[in-house]
């Protein structure tokens, strides 16, 4: 975030530390988001990162939105940038409260699917699909990495 340009870092306020629950729950995503194999110690750099993307294309939505004059502004990302709590969908909501979004966020139905409350708090309308069947990516990486 240091390194990033200014006027991004101080009009999403990166450079505030996050609230201790948000940040706890971030560094557990990002955790499992790499398979349990980045040392903790890279972990708040990680999370630097995915605040900092979500930072650019929030700016890049409120350039594109510009005056209001147009029709709609579409970002098409992954699930973690799209959430309404701690991803792009917050920074524009604390940077320009009276913008409408509208977060979609795609999850799995089946055993170990995700609890449908933590969903509805992170998107506003959540697509179910079946569980698509495919080999465990983590376990690819471990074997690599002989963890």
């Amino acid at each position: 975030i240091a390194a990033a340009p200014a006027g991004i870092v101080a009009g999403f306020a990166l450079d505030r530390p996050l609230p201790a629950p948000l940040e706890a729950e971030m560094l557990a995503i990002q955790d499992e988001a790499h398979c349990g194999l980045l040392p903790a110690a890279m972990l708040p750099a990680m999370i630097g990162v995915q605040r900092l993307r979500d930072a650019a294309l929030a700016d890049a939505i409120l350039a594109a939105a510009g005056d209001g004059s147009a029709p709609r502004v579409v970002l098409i990302a992954g699930a973690g940038h799209v959430r309404k709590d701690h991803g792009v969908g917050a920074l524009l909501r604390d940077r320009a409260p009276g913008l409408a979004t509208l977060a979609i966020g795609m999850a799995e139905t089946g055993p170990g699917s995700e609890d449908r409350a933590a969903l509805a708090r992170e998107f506003d309308i959540v697509w179910f699909t079946p569980r698509a069947e495919r080999p465990d990516p983590c376990e690819d990486l471990r074997r690599k990495f002989a963890k």
